[in-house]
């Protein structure tokens, strides 16, 4: 398969795995991000790890010493 047809298939399944999100989930939690570019992985990269970094806090009751076991 040639350079072009790979990527073509790799925007149709992103695109689909867009739809099935966006159709699942609430409209406000599914952001859809550009990596065209060095530049926009890099920015993602910061806009991922800000959104991480803003969250961990806010999980309740884990930052509060609750015990979570995981269901096997």
């Amino acid at each position: 398969m040639g350079a072009k047809l790979i990527n073509n298939i790799e925007c149709e399944i992103f695109q689909v795995l867009l739809d099935e999100a966006r159709t699942s989930y609430a409209e406000d939690i599914v952001i859809s991000l550009q990596s065209d570019s060095v530049e926009d992985i890099s920015n993602n990269v910061t806009v991922l790890t800000e959104w991480i970094t803003n969250w961990r806090p806010s999980r309740s009751g884990l930052d509060q010493g609750l015990i979570v076991k995981e269901m096997n």
